[in-house]
């Protein structure tokens, strides 16, 4: 099989992307300035950052992604290689194309002259004969055990040295490639499931009946749809003339699941899923109204309604008397529509693996394809995948939430 493989390296700044949190915005860590770092030239960690992700790209294209672990910094339950076994061996779709870019590059070394690279990722693949690319954004952090002096004499090297796509053989290691120890990616999870559990689980999600019982049927969601504030229990009407556009809105979705619009504030810690959903419905020309609104004040600090920023109060708020109109769907691929949202509930209070009828997380269906729904969202950031993939991970229950 022939595949087709681009890299597109560049050195950007998301400075402009504003972390908030609890309404009160601060800068990108990329833009911060700490007393106790001392900057670096970028190209030191782009160098770094390209051979690893050039080394993925010819493991992938041979069918073995944990093939040289220690460039590739790769594990068996790296998100991109969880979906890659979910493709080829569960929906048996073979990789026809890969792609990354880096961004946000920054190199520091701390007051005892340890070496760090952070930066944004993005790596997409093709599974889908249709063209339809799966993305996966991640900011990632490495620490490098050498001298920047050292360093700078030697990643030029790594970065230029060849790369046979066609050996089976491993990838001769360099000494600076040996130095390099993945610290954290932003998709690692606290409790991480075995990669042989995420398959059984994919394969139950793909098999699933739909959904017979909504969240609210159950005593426990009953006793959480009455638990609104003051201002999420008044009855609005100013949504009454809208008209809902899902292809301005997927438009939206697609634009900005990996590449986060700059105009909105994003919670880089509280999660960021339901205020990327929300901008979606929004840029499909659903108003804001009422507590569902995502605002900055005249004093520079954005303000905004608890149903913008949170799964569960965005559900509850959607199933009021006026405001946005919808309705819980049986989970059916004719039922899915582009534009619509899911609604996940892994999670009871306490953190535990519990359903408990209130929502963590929340998606927005972007692509139907080969008879799969695919879904975008936020934190992590991920564009065009199955529905079941998150549920493979966390567990629980999805709901289809049509929005009118």
């Amino acid at each position: 099989m022939h595949f087709k493989f681009r890299q597109r390296v560049v050195s950007l700044f998301l400075g402009s992307v504003i972390m908030v949190s609890a309404g009160i915005g601060t800068a990108n860590a990329a833009e911060s300035v700490n007393p106790e770092e001392e900057l670096l030239p970028s190209s030191i960690g782009e160098n770094v950052l390209d051979r690893m992700l050039k080394q993925q790209e010819k493991d992938f294209e041979s069918k073995n992604p944990l093939r040289n672990k220690e460039i590739t910094k790769l594990t068996e339950t790296d998100e991109t290689v969880l979906f890659y076994r979910a493709m080829t061996e569960v929906d048996n779709r073979p990789l026809l194309d890969f792609n990354y870019e880096v961004s946000d590059v920054k190199v520091y070394k701390n007051k005892e002259n340890q070496l760090f690279v952070e930066a944004y990722v993005v790596r997409k693949f093709q599974y889908f004969e249709d063209g339809t690319e799966t993305g996966f954004g991640d900011f990632i952090k490495l620490q490098i055990n050498k001298s920047s002096k050292k360093m700078a004499q030697e990643t030029a090297k790594i970065s230029s040295s060849p790369i046979e796509s066609d050996s089976v053989d491993n990838a001769p290691v360099s000494n600076i490639e040996k130095e390099v120890q993945l610290l954290s990616i932003s998709s690692e999870k606290d409790s991480e499931i075995s990669a042989d559990e995420f398959l059984e689980n994919y394969k139950k999600e793909k098999n699933k009946e739909p959904e017979s019982v909504t969240p609210e049927q159950t005593e426990e969601g009953q006793q959480s749809a009455l638990k609104t504030s003051s201002v999420q229990k008044a009855v609005y009407s100013a949504a009454a003339s809208y008209t809902y556009n899902r292809s301005k809105s997927v438009y939206y979705a697609t634009t900005h699941a990996l590449n986060p619009n700059t105009r909105y504030p994003y919670f880089a810690s509280a999660g960021d899923c339901t205020n990327f959903v929300l901008q979606s419905l929004h840029a499909g020309d659903i108003p804001m109204m009422g507590d569902w609104f995502m605002r900055k004040g005249s004093d520079g600090v954005w303000k905004y309604g608890y149903s913008w920023i949170h799964a569960d109060e965005f559900r509850k708020y959607l199933l009021q008397t006026g405001g946005i109109l919808m309705k819980t769907m049986p989970n059916t691929y004719s039922n899915a529509q582009l534009g619509d949202i899911y609604h996940y509930d892994a999670r009871n209070k306490f953190g535990l693996p519990i359903t408990d009828g209130v929502m963590e997380h929340a998606a927005i269906v972007t692509k139907k394809t080969s008879g799969q729904v695919l879904v975008s969202y936020h934190t992590t950031n991920r564009l065009n995948v199955p529905q079941e993939y998150y549920s493979a991970q966390e567990g629980g229950v999805r709901y289809l939430s049509h929005i009118y």
